[in-house]
């Protein structure tokens, strides 16, 4: 069971079986989030897996799709830009400024955000490119070359200059740049943030078919077992969601499988002051 232990959560990438964590969600001091990827519609272990994590405390917080656009099939604006509207790549004194911008923007649960070490980083690969109006700060975007695609992660405009049609130039400049040394754009956009995918759409954007579902758990809202053993009081709830899954082929208990999801429910119970678990 492996935990990204961010400044503000657990992020938990895999399930394993183990049995000397006692109360399981129990203790823990922070959100945990989980991704659960899948192309479509989700599987039907992706519906065993949901089901499990709703009926232990976790909620479904996000629903994304990918979006993409080929480099060739970029649209661009065709009316004159505003003169006092800027470009330039992201410099390292303006740091604290992108950070606030960004972490006023995104909710830090599901938008990966980065530290200041990794703004750093990214400034010197030229990978944030900021809009300035009159001289201001009015958005950046963080657009990271990755295997011969560019991944649009971020983009966040000021409060001050919002509903200026920024967004959608800075979003368009930035894949410009970059449109003679890529395959193909991407980015991983909130279905339910209108304003986000029309932004997207207006350069070229479309959804593909991968998506992700992605769930909380807050430690409000433990379930605890009844006893101290790993399966504890979960081992009957789960048998039962497992059977009712499969009630009408009849098919046979997968007790690997099972174990498998109940470490859902044994995530990191004693905070030891480590950096990952």
């Amino acid at each position: 069971l492996i935990f990204e232990k961010c400044s503000l959560f657990y992020r938990m990438f895999f399930f394993l079986e183990n049995e000397d964590f006692s109360d399981g969600l129990a203790h823990i001091d922070k959100s945990v989030v989980v991704e659960l990827p899948f192309n479509g519609s989700l599987s039907t272990d992706g519906v065993i897996q949901e089901k499990i994590l709703l009926s232990n405390g976790f909620e479904l917080a996000r629903q994304s799709s990918q979006m993409t656009v080929r480099p060739q099939n970029l649209s661009g604006y065709n009316d004159a830009k505003d003169p006092r509207l800027t470009f330039d790549y992201g410099v390292m004194d303006e740091i604290p400024q992108y950070m606030e911008m960004l972490y006023k923007t995104f909710n830090p649960l599901f938008a990966f955000l980065p530290d200041e070490r990794d703004m750093a980083r990214l400034i010197n690969e030229k990978c944030i490119l900021c809009a300035y109006y009159d001289g201001k700060l009015a958005g950046i975007l963080n657009a990271e070359p990755f295997n011969g695609n560019v991944w649009a992660r971020h983009i966040a405009i000021s409060n001050d200059f919002r509903g200026m049609g920024i967004g959608g130039r800075l979003l368009y400049e930035g894949h410009r740049i970059h449109k003679e040394e890529c395959r193909e754009f991407k980015s991983w956009v909130d279905v339910h943030n209108i304003p986000s995918v029309k932004l997207h759409e207006k350069i070229g954007y479309s959804f593909d078919n991968r998506k992700a579902n992605e769930y909380v758990f807050e430690p409000s809202n433990a379930v605890k077992s009844s006893d101290s053993s790993f399966l504890g009081g979960y081992w009957e709830s789960i048998e039962e969601t497992y059977k009712e899954t499969y009630r009408e082929t009849n098919k046979e208990m997968n007790v690997a499988m099972i174990r498998l999801f109940v470490a859902l429910n044994c995530m990191i119970a004693v905070e030891c002051g480590k950096e990952a678990y």
